[in-house]
């Protein structure tokens, strides 16, 4: 465990350097060093450059992970409309379902209230979950993002769901999944056939869901079944 959380750390901090690169040269391309472009591409700019960041903040939430500090880190709550946030995560990972040829079904009520989150942390949580159904489900398949209000014990709580219909969790496994640098059995040979995805990542996403969903005073859980699919859910506090 020590020298996996070592390895984390080295592949962070290696990983600044080629991000810092990325960044300054969607600066240079933004403020027309290498000539200007039209509004289409500018948007595809932008969307580069949102990625970036977010890489950036991925490589800073391993960090965090794997030197066991995510406790110190200070808390940025704020009023957050979901629907905005995850139609934020969408836009940025819809290459991928083009890529891929993934059907995506998604059903976010745009009345859903302003809740108050860290809007970082669960828009993590949220990505975090997309990329492991992207991961895990063949070409063509089928992902579906859900959001609603619930109510268990007098509590009114906000319930996200990342179902697929991909290769799913064998039951010995799934107590497991979310314990840091875990990486479920079969996920070197896992059935998307992706370049992107073709190896086994460090482990790290679940278990980063896991914690930012648990500093809301949430839960996470998740139903799967061999070859069917999966799907992860969170519940937090409204």
């Amino acid at each position: 465990e020590k020298k996996k959380a070592q390895v984390g750390l080295i592949l962070s901090h290696e990983l600044k350097t080629p991000i810092t690169i990325a960044k300054a040269y969607c600066d240079l391309l933004e403020q027309g060093t290498y000539g200007t472009f039209p509004p289409n591409q500018r948007e595809i700019l932008a969307i580069v450059r949102e990625a970036v960041a977010r890489m950036n903040a991925m490589t800073d939430a391993i960090l965090e992970m794997a030197s066991a500090d995510l406790n110190k880190r200070p808390a940025r709550f704020q009023r957050t409309p979901l629907p905005k946030l995850i139609g934020s995560v969408l836009r940025e990972l819809g290459p991928i379902f083009t890529l891929r040829k993934l059907a995506l079904r998604v059903d976010v009520p745009q009345g859903l209230p302003d809740i108050l989150i860290e809007p970082e942390e669960i828009r993590q949580v949220i990505e975090n979950l997309l990329l492991n159904a992207i991961r895990f489900t063949p070409d063509g398949g089928r992902v579906e993002v859900e959001a609603g209000i619930i109510e268990e014990e007098g509590i009114r709580k906000v319930r996200i769901s990342v179902r697929d219909d991909g290769i799913g969790i064998p039951p010995e496994e799934r107590h497991s999944i979310f314990r840091k640098f875990y990486e479920v059995g079969d996920s070197m040979g896992h059935s998307s056939g992706s370049y992107e995805f073709g190896s086994a990542g460090l482990g790290l996403g679940l278990a980063i869901a896991k914690r930012y969903v648990e500093n809301h005073r949430g839960q996470i859980e998740v139903e799967s079944e061999p070859g069917k699919g999966s799907c992860f859910s969170f519940t937090i506090p409204v």
